[in-house]
């Protein structure tokens, strides 16, 4: 993000544009992008490691961490227009579970 802070206004615009334009749609679903893969590919060994609670699907859970990421783009584009760790050290801790405390 802060390499390459044009990847934030891209991926924020992306699901908007699928929807728009079905060429695009056709070619983000034709193989796998390698953020989905990563994503599914670190949940799945979470699952193996039996650190994924039983009743999560590693779809669902795999799904969930890239919306998060989509909303940390949009939310670097759009919303604080620059690209920003602010947000993506807590969302690491929260992904770590070490966000919040007892």
């Amino acid at each position: 993000h802060e390499e390459r802070p044009y990847l934030a206004a891209f991926l924020s615009s992306l699901p908007v544009e699928m929807q728009r334009h079905a060429e695009i749609a056709a070619g983000m679903s034709a193989e796998p992008d390698p953020v989905s893969v990563l994503v599914a590919e670190a949940v799945e060994r979470a699952r193996s490691s039996g650190q994924l609670a039983a009743d999560v699907s590693a779809e669902h859970a795999a799904s969930t961490i890239i919306a998060c990421t989509i909303g940390l783009s949009l939310w670097s584009a759009a919303i604080v227009k620059e690209p920003s760790s602010d947000a993506i050290r807590p969302f690491a801790r929260l992904l770590a579970g070490s966000l919040f405390v007892d």
